[in-house]
Formats: C-alpha cells, structure tokens, sequence
C-alpha cells in the first residue's frame, strides 16, 4: 500500500472515531440532561429549593379616627386606617449548620441533593423605636412575629420561638395577610415593655439544590458544614470563607445587604399594593448556597472525552512507529478496531458509573479495554513484548487520565507535558529515519505475484 494512501486512511479512520466521539459525547449530554429532569420532579414532589428571610416583628399601628369639627350629617362616618411597620433587630447573629445527604432523594439510579439546615436566629428588639403620631397607637393583640419560608415542606416540625426566655411554637397561618403573600408563620408578640426584647428562634428544614437567605437589619450570617464542594451565589458573596476537605465555613456580614433588605422590607408594609414574598428575587439581596456535587459521573465523562483524540493519535502513533522501525504491516482495517476498542471504553465508562460509582467503572472500563486491546495487538505485532510496550502506554494514558479528571489545576500543565513528551519520544526514535526511502521498503511493496512484480 502506497504510504500516502495509508496515511489517508488513518485519518479516515481518525474521523471515523471522532464521529463516534461526538455521538457518544452527545448521549452524555442527553443523560444528564434526563438526571436534571428527574431532579427536578423529584423536587417538585418532596421539597425543593429554600429561601428563608430572618425573622421579624409585624407591628399594626392604627390611625384613630379624628371627628369632624363641625358635626354634619352630610359628612361620611370617618373609618379607622391600619398601617404596618417592622422593628429593625439588633445584635442580631443567624447560623447555619447544613448536613447534605445525596442517598435520601433517589428514583432508579438517579439522585437528588439534599440538605438538613439547623437554623438559629438571636436578635434584640426595641419596640420604644417606633414613632408614633398623636392620633396612632398600636394594636399590640394583632402584633406577631413573622417568618417566611419558601416551601414549608421541608420543615420537620414547627419552628420554636423564645421571647425573653420563654419559649413557645410558631404556628403556620394559611389565612391571607394584607400585606404577606402565601402561608407563614407566626407568633404573637405578648407583653411588651419599655426594655428591648430578646428574641431567638430555632428551626430544622431541609430542601435541595440551593439554600437562599435573607438577612435583615446588623445581621452576622454562620455557615457551617462538613460539605466540602460549596458553591457560593447570590448578590453578596462570604466575607471570609474556609473551605477544607473536612467541610466549610463562611460568614457574611455585609451593611448593603442587611440595609437593602430592611428597606425594601418597610417599604412594602407601607404600601397597601405591595406584598412580601420571596419569589421576587430582584427586590431581595441574598447570600446564597448552591448543593451539588460538581464532580458527577456526567461531567467527569465529558470530561473524558475531551482527552479521547489524544489518546487515539498516540496510540496509532505507537502502531505507526512499529510499522515503520520493525517492517511490520499493520492495516488500516486494523487501525479502525483499535480505534473503536477505545471508543467502547467512554461508553462502558457512562453506562456503568451511573450504577457503581465513577471509580469503579474507570477501573472496570479501562481494564477490559486495556486486555481487549493487548489480546489484539499481540496478534498483530507478533509479539507480546511489543503488545505489553502499548498496554503499558495504555495504563500510563488512564492513570494520568482518572488524575487529570480529579484535578482542575493541573489540567493544562500535564495535558502539554503529555504532547511533549510524546513528541519527543517520536522524534528521538525516528531521528535517523530515512522517510523518504520509506516507499521502498518492504512493507509499503506490493506483495510478490502482483501486477506491479510482474510489470
């Protein structure tokens, strides 16, 4: 076979399996995509994402109702008007100890990601702050605290709510509130008086995906967790963070934030058109939590595939440099199994870490492909000592492979060091190589008893 020809149908063959790669990428691609559906769903069905705003005091002032100066009956009954007001706290310190569990969530072999939040909230209120007109006073019976949660049904019990050292449960309340869209809960505000009021609150809810939070007026947010991937999100990001293979800690304490909040808070119980809710993410300021593994069996392997070209040209590289250092004949029929051996591998890999776990099926994936290969390869080299130099190869490319997935820092630096070396030990062995007497020799001849022998 010409040597031109040859070199055309290797990287025919070279096509061929980038056309299987970019199928196989995108299947991938289609299988995560069904993983985030199904987390979505499971989501939707058990609990889903969690934003909690910081607790806080709901004061109804009532405006009385002046007489007329001059009775008359063609003047209307005057009636009382209620607006609404909340106490910025102070000292106030919110913690935040998560548990993430990714076995509780599970359908088939799919699984969701879902935290355990132990919450407590300690602030101090100074009821003595609110001003008040001549013709005011406060309606101290329909006066409660508040707390709002996104979705209550990841709370496992009702929140508990200590005032000055008694303690009592909040209760849900479904009933709409003039200025409160959807279910919250509730505590009333017993006994003011004029020294400033000690309020903790203690709760356990769990959600998925992310944790949102909302802080109000002089808050300090502590977060704590033995979760080692936080991803953190939201309008303001931690003031100081640890993050160690052990877990996590961050802590928030930002004025913007807790001023922006407490603002729009006053601002809305003041207008009768407006209603608290956390569904409108533009109003709040957030520090926020995002719960996912970032390392998936779906990443990974795309990952993976990335690395796939490089390995297919240094493998047929090997092959090339037996043809032409050891006058063997390898066809380009024999190239393309070769070829698709190691295209099997990326889709034993996907189909079998969805069911044992990335590490095992890397293993698993590359030892089956490793041994098909070397069975082969002996028999088309004639040789097991030349098939053990490319399994060896083999097994060096998936170790520094599984290393190289496992590493975000050393990804670019070991990904060159790779071509280096294999150009250079490319160029070291055909140093002497005489490539234009190539067409010459032996292996790219015709065979004896052919039209060109016999020409």
């Amino acid at each position: 076979m010409k040597l031109g020809i040859k070199f055309l149908a290797i990287l025919i063959v070279c096509l061929l399996f980038s056309a299987v790669m970019f199928s196989i990428n995108d299947l991938v691609e289609q299988r995560q995509t069904l993983a985030t559906q199904v987390n979505q769903e499971m989501a939707e069905q058990y609990v889903s994402e969690q934003t909690a705003l910081a607790p806080f005091a709901l004061i109804p002032i009532i405006q009385n109702c002046a007489p007329p100066i001059i009775p008359s009956a063609n003047v209307a009954a005057c009636t009382e008007r209620t607006r609404w007001v909340s106490v910025p706290a102070s000292e106030a310190t919110w913690g935040n100890d998560l548990q993430v569990d990714d076995t509780t969530l599970k359908r088939g072999i799919y699984h969701s990601m879902l935290f355990q939040n132990h919450m407590t909230y300690q602030a101090q209120y100074d009821f003595n702050l609110i001003n008040l007109s001549e013709n005011e006073h406060i309606a101290w019976e329909k006066a409660q605290w508040v707390w709002l949660l996104s979705d209550q049904r990841g709370l496992n019990q009702a929140p508990n709510i200590d005032i000055n050292g008694q303690k009592q449960a909040m209760q849900l309340v479904l009933q709409a509130h003039p200025r409160i869209e959807g279910a919250y809960y509730a505590a009333p505000i017993a006994n003011p008086t004029d020294k400033p009021v000690k309020m903790g609150l203690q709760a356990a809810f769990s959600g998925t995906s992310q944790l949102n939070i909302l802080p109000l007026a002089a808050t300090q947010i502590h977060m704590q967790s033995p979760w080692s991937h936080p991803k953190f999100s939201g309008s303001n990001l931690p003031q100081s963070r640890q993050v160690q293979d052990s877990g996590f800690k961050a802590n928030w304490n930002s004025a913007f934030m807790n001023e922006s909040n407490q603002q729009y808070l006053q601002q809305c119980l003041s207008s009768a058109a407006c209603k608290l809710s956390l569904n409108n993410a533009s109003e709040w300021q957030t520090a926020s939590l995002s719960i996912f593994n970032p390392i998936n069996v779906y990443t990974l392997s795309d990952r993976a595939i990335k690395y796939a070209l490089l390995f297919v040209l240094m493998v047929f590289g090997t092959f090339g440099l037996f043809e032409v250092l050891k006058d063997l004949r390898v066809h380009p029929v024999q190239y393309g199994l070769v070829g698709a051996a190691l295209a099997v591998f990326y889709l034993l890999l996907l189909s079998l870490s969805e069911h044992l776990g990335f590490t095992l099926a890397y293993v698993i994936a590359a030892s089956a492909c490793v041994t098909l290969i070397s069975c082969y390869v002996a028999a088309v080299l004639h040789s097991w000592l030349r098939a053990s130099v490319l399994s060896a190869l083999l097994i060096s490319l998936y170790g520094v492979l599984y290393f190289l997935l496992h590493t975000s820092e050393w990804t670019l630096i070991l990904g060159s060091g790779m071509v280096f070396v294999a150009l250079a030990v490319i160029m070291l062995l055909t140093r002497k190589l005489d490539w234009y007497g190539l067409e010459q020799r032996h292996v790219y001849r015709m065979p004896s008893g052919s039209e060109s022998d016999s020409v």
